[in-house]
């Protein structure tokens, strides 16, 4: 059998800017690994659909395209740039919308016509929002088998981009997948499958576990100790102060705009702390930039280090720092969040983690010893869970993130015993 695995994905393949990027990233990185546990055939074709991005745009990385363009080639197959709405300019302009997000799955279903006769089988990762729709668009193609993964949903995201539009879209993507023997849907957790089942009317047949896992061997963690050092000095992270951390999207989701105040609470009462901030603007909205701006002016300079690039070394660099004592997990929502994953497979065990009373997170952290729960998305219930969590733990209970590989190598495992089936 001819089979070919398609990757659609507007993050991941020539930038890196979401939690979308680093899944579809890990997954060409591992594609050998993951083809070779899966039983997919030797001769198996990849081939990777991104919309244009400019080379010349802050967000385009070139040596993430070169990787993901060698990774295709080396099985058969390459790397295709959309025409889409974008402009190129950026990772907001790849991203958009609405209609930018019809455009795309239009253009990506087209592609896929164009080439169904080459292949017996053709296998397409569609990832989010941006790629739901590509079913509508070729609903006879029964050669092709679509899996979505929806990592945002509009009826859990309340962002700049969801309105009862994007759920309509939505939900014709669903039904066009729903009325296609072979497509399913892969759920990132298990509180996204169990919105997909109440609140989208997806049958549980049609839902098929992708879980966010970690890739421990992807080279966004291989960090020697020089640049480490590098990435300290750099940022003017202290060596002498005891290190709270958290990253992400500088987005209204994150939550900095609570977290920073509480820190200004916190460190009145506790000035041998210090606070790092990997905050990337991609995707921030500039009131909500200045916003943040504004509040981190408010704390005392040498209290605070702050970055507004993406920047994974230095992420990664902060895990290996013998002074970080406390990460936070602010989140307002979530589809199936990685960064407390990273931060329990590379931080050390007497590291203390405080997160945010959503559903995502208490699945990962559930009752572990080393989580502090606030319990309100105030100031004064975050600044009193990061002084709970200053308390020293006699005997921290070890959490283990799932493995990414064995997460999709299930997965296509499920989509190849369905196609026998079908033979």
């Amino acid at each position: 059998m001819k089979r070919a695995v398609v990757v659609a994905t507007h993050d991941g393949l020539i930038s890196l800017s979401t939690g979308v990027g680093v899944v579809t990233h890990n997954f060409i990185e591992a594609f050998d690994e993951i083809k070779k546990k899966a039983n997919l055939e030797d001769d198996t074709v990849l081939i990777c659909l991104s919309p244009f991005l400019k080379e010349t745009s802050k967000d385009f990385r070139e040596e993430l395209k070169n990787k993901t363009a060698e990774v295709c080639s080396s099985n058969n197959g390459h790397l295709v740039i959309l025409d889409t709405l974008s402009d190129g300019n950026s990772q907001k302009s790849m991203w958009r919308g609405l209609h930018q997000w019809s455009k795309a799955s239009e253009s990506a279903a087209k592609f896929i016509e164009d080439i169904k006769d080459d292949y017996d089988s053709l296998i397409v990762f569609a990832h989010d929002t941006i790629f739901a729709g590509i079913r509508k668009y070729i609903p006879n193609l029964k050669n092709v088998k679509i899996i979505w993964v929806p990592h945002s949903l509009g009826y859990v995201f309340d962002d700049e981009y969801t309105d009862k539009g994007r759920i309509n879209m939505e939900k014709e993507s669903i039904d066009a997948i729903r009325k296609t023997e072979g497509d399913f849907i892969g759920y990132i957790g298990s509180h996204n499958k169990k919105i997909l089942h109440e609140r989208y009317n997806v049958e549980k047949e049609k839902l098929k576990p992708l879980i966010n896992g970690v890739f421990e061997k992807s080279d966004l963690f291989n960090v020697d100790e020089k640049t480490i050092e590098e990435q300290f000095k750099e940022n003017n992270i202290p060596s002498d102060k005891k290190i709270i951390f958290c990253w992400g999207r500088c987005t209204y989701q994150k939550g900095y705009d609570l977290l920073i105040p509480a820190f200004k609470e916190f460190y009145k009462r506790n000035t041998d702390y210090h606070i790092v901030l990997v905050m990337p603007t991609e995707t921030t909205m500039p009131e909500y930039l200045e916003k943040i701006k504004g509040l981190i002016s408010e704390l005392p300079e040498e209290s605070v280090s702050t970055s507004f690039n993406f920047n994974n070394y230095l992420c990664f660099s902060m895990f290996k720092r013998p002074n970080l004592e406390i990460i936070v997990f602010p989140s307002r929502f979530e589809g199936a969040p990685l960064t407390p994953l990273e931060a329990i497979e590379f931080a050390d065990e007497r590291v203390r983690f405080v997160y945010s009373p959503i559903p995502q997170m208490k699945e990962i952290f559930g009752n572990n010893k080393r989580g502090i729960m606030f319990d309100e998305f105030r100031i004064d219930s975050i600044c009193d869970a990061i002084e709970k969590a200053k308390e020293t733990l006699e005997d921290p209970e070890i959490l283990v993130p799932s493995s990414f590989v064995d997460n999709y190598v299930n997965g296509l495992e499920i989509v190849l015993k369905g196609e026998n089936e079908c033979v």
